[in-house]
């Protein structure tokens, strides 16, 4: 068995977490189906790069409908849960993760979300800069 069997078995894995219904990867051995969260955003380049490799459009599929419902389901304007609130670790999380999605698709709303220049007191550039995401904001434009 090579590396990349390993890597394919790992991205299978995965996507036996994923709900069509919710079209979101769940939390890994929860108890409750519904639950979901942002860190599964990290995992989206497994999922892409395996189905690249592969040519596994399923896996593909998988990555893009966590990568959109996460983008326009998730997320307030002001990037928070509540007006007085912001989460920034879950938000560099979601931040790489839609950066890493651009990158595969080439689909502007994930760059678009993943960084905005003209917000007011815009926390996502700090949120990248922290992660050392900012490596793969250069690296894709």
């Amino acid at each position: 068995m090579s590396g990349f069997d390993i890597v394919i078995i790992g991205a299978h894995s995965l996507a036996t977490q994923y709900s069509s219904i919710v079209r979101c990867l769940r939390l890994a051995d929860s108890q409750q189906n519904d639950l979901v969260y942002t860190d599964n955003m990290m995992n989206l380049e497994l999922l892409f790069e395996v189905s690249n490799q592969a040519k596994d459009q399923y896996l593909y599929d998988i990555a893009w409908q966590y990568g959109n419902r996460t983008m326009y389901e998730h997320f307030r304007d002001d990037n928070s849960y509540a007006d007085w609130s912001t989460w920034s670790r879950g938000q560099s999380w979601a931040i790489f993760g839609f950066i890493i999605t651009y990158r595969y698709t080439k689909y502007q709303p994930f760059l678009d979300i993943a960084i905005d220049y003209d917000a007011p007191n815009n926390s996502k550039l700090s949120a990248l800069l922290a992660n050392g995401t900012i490596y793969h904001l250069v690296i894709i434009i």
